[in-house]
């Protein structure tokens, strides 16, 4: 799972701009990008915000849409979630 502010000047803000949403009405303030997929039969989760508070934001996404159960954690594969507040 990795989970940053895509607004920085670090390496990881650099691989996180890459996953931001292409959609420019979503890279507002707040904004975040929510994405799954497998990698080599490993999940990969990405949560790219916009900024701080964007990052937050989409990690009580993540959170929410995980399905918790005894030893385990599921979340869909395929997952992909732009979003911003209006």
């Amino acid at each position: 799972i990795l989970v940053g502010d895509a607004a920085g000047d670090s390496e990881f803000a650099e691989r996180l701009r890459t996953a931001r949403p292409t959609d420019k009405s979503a890279r507002r303030p707040e904004g975040y990008r929510l994405v799954s997929s497998k990698r080599k039969d490993a999940p990969l989760v990405v949560v790219a915000g916009n900024d701080q508070r964007g990052a937050l934001f989409g990690v009580g996404h993540l959170l929410r849409l995980l399905r918790l159960a005894p030893g385990r954690v599921a979340l869909d594969d395929e997952l992909s979630i732009d979003t911003a507040p209006a």
